[in-house]
């Protein structure tokens, strides 16, 4: 590996001086100073025009090579901050996923306690039930018409059907409407 590196390090040495000796004959061609004339024959003029017109673009293709250079750099960023949103983004979709889980476990506790709720009412509703049942019409009637609507619905819902009958007949005339709605909703 390290004889690699020393093999490109003097092979990038050559390039450059090799691009300094173009450079310095293309100056030399294009502007002969005095004391440089007697250097180049006319034949050899020529020959120079030629090579001016290579070096010319040679030098177009230096520019297209710090283009590419320049352009492959900045794409290298891009690519950089592309992988970056990229992993910035896993993150955010990892959290979202384990938040969408921490709300489904919410949600099955909560469905788990409305359940638990709604069987202790109901046998909270059993249980009034029987007792109304076991008290007299004549007591039980007015006592469910002092009740809220919803409440004394639950209640007689949950009665044997003659019983709840006779207790009917005793409770006020202006709640059996209301409890005859509420009746009706919930079946």
């Amino acid at each position: 590996m390290m004889n690699q590196s020393k093999f490109e390090i003097r092979n990038s040495k050559i390039k450059y001086t090799i691009l300094v000796l173009i450079i310095n004959l293309s100056i030399l061609t294009l502007h002969p100073s005095p004391f440089t004339l007697h250097l180049f024959p006319p034949a050899f003029a020529q020959q120079e025009i030629e090579r001016t017109e290579n070096v010319r673009s040679l030098g177009n293709s230096i520019e297209i090579l710090k283009f590419i250079e320049k352009r492959n750099h900045d794409l290298n960023k891009k690519e950089e901050t592309l992988q970056k949103r990229e992993e910035r983004l896993d993150i955010l979709k990892g959290e979202i996923e384990q938040r969408l889980a921490d709300l489904t476990a919410i949600e099955a506790r909560i469905e788990k306690i409305i359940r638990l709720r709604k069987d202790v009412e109901d046998k909270i509703y059993k249980k009034l039930a029987k007792v109304y049942q076991s008290t007299p019409p004549e007591q039980a009637g007015p006592l469910l018409s002092k009740l809220d609507v919803k409440i004394a619905a639950q209640i007689l819902i949950r009665m044997d059907g003659k019983k709840a009958g006779k207790i009917w007949g005793f409770v006020d005339p202006k709640k059996t409407t209301e409890i005859s709605k509420e009746l009706t909703r919930l079946k």
